[in-house]
């Protein structure tokens, strides 16, 4: 399967003499934390991310919004072939935990390639992911869960809660009550709505004085968990139904195990194709 089969081909795109407030609007639109820029030919020629942003606004305060995408955007660009694998694409975003892959031929934007579409690409081939069996044939969720997740305590700060999503390169921590139930989840999306980019955890001096003593209780989700002899495949289809990006994985009396990702089920996928071809 090429990278064309599973692609979105209407891409919302940012010109880089636009504002970052309009690139900043686009992305709440478009659910992305990045979006292609556009020169007046309609070429390629930069990103806007949500770091990007959260710099400018670093830099510049209130007025950042009115500068333009072009003095803010990023290259070189990641990006990927409409006929290049999609297994490979999807174990290249695993890897660089990309959110999404503009596709290009030369200069020519042609569609854009989230995880949702790798994911649901993929588990549309039976042999990958043994779909069209039976559930307790597929592989157990345990089997490509990290068993040592980030787990924290209710009234723990977010700032400090942040800092240590920082230092340990995570996206989620889960919340868990004093027996170890899972209460909650926090996300890199909670923190940056809050705080702005994680790594602002870190220099405490630049998080508004107000936002210190925030307790993870009062920024949390209550979460979507799976338990640990549940299949691949019902995970997969958890993650694929929601807006989140991982799951929390609890034994049955609802204990913390693990977690799994959409990175861990791209790269289970990958294998599995590469063991059926």
């Amino acid at each position: 399967m090429k990278v064309r089969d599973a692609m979105q081909r209407h891409v919302s795109t940012v010109h880089e003499q636009d504002n970052l407030g309009v690139a900043q609007q686009l992305m709440r639109w478009s659910e992305l934390r990045e979006l292609p820029v556009a020169d007046q030919r309609e070429r390629v020629v930069g990103m806007i991310s949500e770091h990007d942003l959260l710099r400018a606004l670093t830099v510049f305060s209130a007025d950042a919004l009115k500068h333009t995408v072009h003095e803010f955007m990023h290259v070189p660009i990641e990006h990927v072939r409409p006929d290049a694998d999609l297994a490979d694409a999807a174990a290249h975003m695993s890897r660089e935990r990309l959110d999404c892959l503009p596709v290009s031929e030369g200069d020519t934007l042609v569609g854009m390639l989230s995880v949702s579409d790798a994911l649901n690409a993929l588990a549309a081939q039976p042999r990958a992911a043994n779909l069209g069996r039976a559930p307790d044939a597929a592989p157990p969720v345990a089997t490509i869960m990290h068993p040592e997740p980030m787990a924290v305590p209710p009234r723990a700060t977010l700032l400090a809660t942040a800092a240590r999503m920082a230092e340990r390169g995570v996206r989620h921590a889960c919340v868990v009550d004093e027996n170890r139930c899972v209460i909650g989840i926090v996300s890199e999306r909670d923190v940056r709505r809050v705080l702005g980019h994680p790594k602002r955890a870190l220099v405490p001096n630049y998080v508004p004085a107000h936002l210190h003593g925030l307790r993870v209780e009062q920024v949390m989700s209550v979460p979507t968990t799976v338990n640990q002899d549940a299949s691949i495949n019902e995970a997969l289809s958890l993650l694929l139904s929601g807006h989140f990006g991982a799951l929390p994985v609890t034994d049955a009396r609802g204990h913390l195990r693990g977690i799994v990702s959409y990175v861990d089920l791209l790269r289970h996928l990958r294998h599995m194709l590469a063991v059926a071809s």
